[in-house]
């Protein structure tokens, strides 16, 4: 006779080895050991799921103090590489600092047996068909890795392969361990081998001059007009003794005039270019100058093809010729060139000749 067993849905009788219920028609399989295993691990893996630590499951939070000694540790690895990639030796000082350029076109130059010379732009040279050399220009950022001399060695940052010695004095910036921003030749005393005709005319007032241009070139940079100052000097050909006039030229070769008056007042700076003319500007203004030179108005033709303008960038004067006819006094209508000169912040001047 079959064993009976209790089946586990219905809990009637069943034989032991029937594969369903004949009551309820459950099944009556056993589960294998293989069953339990992986039902132990699927179990396992649930709980472990749940019993996670809180802080796992959380992206964890970088400190600003941790931020700080990682941005810390990429610059030194930069200055180290920029440091031993240097010329520079144990006996040069140590500068390792980032800094600008006040000046264009600085050349860079390789030393070789105590000699600097120009570092050659091989590929502008080969597309120009002329020697051009490496330089650096106005605001370029560098890293200056030490200073012998009056040299320092630095990498252009964004050109690092052009690297070499430049003169310290074009570095605007912590150069050493001070900060330069005006040319120290500015604070120099005159004396008579290089300054013999301001002692000659402005003798007696030479500590007021030395003075009024340290003062402009402080006045330039605390206004932010300048980020260095080149130069800052006395105008010879404008001043006279009871009117100094003072000029500056900045890194970026702007450059500014101003009475001692102008230097010592709240006076808005504003440069030579910004003062000057637009030769548009300079042409409507030589035609009304004309206009206002000629009798017969009305009998006024200009001649617009013949009409130039030019501009002197060192000077910022704007030069206009102007060709036009008119009739003379006698009632002849004659041919005449007009030169129109217009100096910054100045009314034109007027020439006219006939032809």
């Amino acid at each position: 006779m079959a064993k009976l067993i209790k089946c586990k849905h219905c809990k009637h009788q069943i034989a032991r080895k029937a594969k369903s219920c004949p009551s309820c028609g459950g099944s009556n399989k056993k589960t294998s050991l293989l069953g339990y295993c992986i039902m132990f691990f699927m179990f396992m893996y649930v709980v472990s799921l749940f019993n996670s630590p809180e802080e796992d499951s959380k992206p964890q939070k970088v400190t600003k103090a941790k931020k700080a000694n990682i941005l810390k540790a990429k610059k030194q690895n930069a200055i180290n590489k920029f440091l031993s990639a240097s010329d520079c030796k144990p006996e040069d000082l140590k500068i390792a600092k980032y800094a600008a350029i006040g000046k264009d076109n600085v050349n860079i130059y390789k030393l070789s047996n105590g000699k600097y010379t120009k570092i050659l732009n091989e590929a502008a040279s080969k597309a120009l068909k002329e020697k051009h050399y490496h330089t650096v220009n106005h605001k370029s950022k560098i890293f200056e890795a030490c200073q012998k001399g009056d040299y320092s060695y630095i990498f252009p940052i964004g050109q690092e392969s052009a690297k070499g010695w430049i003169k310290t004095n074009n570095i605007v910036g912590y150069n050493g361990l001070k900060k330069v921003q005006i040319n120290p030749s500015i604070f120099e005393k005159y004396t008579k081998s290089n300054y013999r005709e301001t002692l000659k005319k402005f003798g007696r007032y030479l500590n007021r001059i030395q003075s009024m241009r340290v003062q402009l070139a402080k006045k330039l940079i605390s206004s932010n007009k300048c980020e260095y100052i080149e130069h800052s000097d006395l105008s010879l050909d404008k001043s006279s003794k009871r009117n100094l006039i003072f000029w500056a030229t900045c890194g970026n070769k702007e450059r500014y005039y101003l009475s001692e008056k102008e230097i010592k007042a709240e006076t808005k700076l504003l440069s030579q270019s910004e003062k000057s003319w637009t030769e548009h500007d300079a042409k409507l203004a030589c035609m009304q100058l004309v206009r206002s030179r000629v009798q017969n108005k009305s009998t006024l033709d200009f001649h617009m093809l013949g009409m130039g303008a030019r501009k002197v960038a060192s000077t910022q004067v704007v030069s206009v010729s102007l060709d036009f006819d008119a009739k003379n006094s006698f009632g002849v209508q004659q041919d005449f060139t007009a030169y129109c000169t217009f100096k910054p912040g100045k009314d034109g001047s007027i020439q006219i000749e006939q032809k």
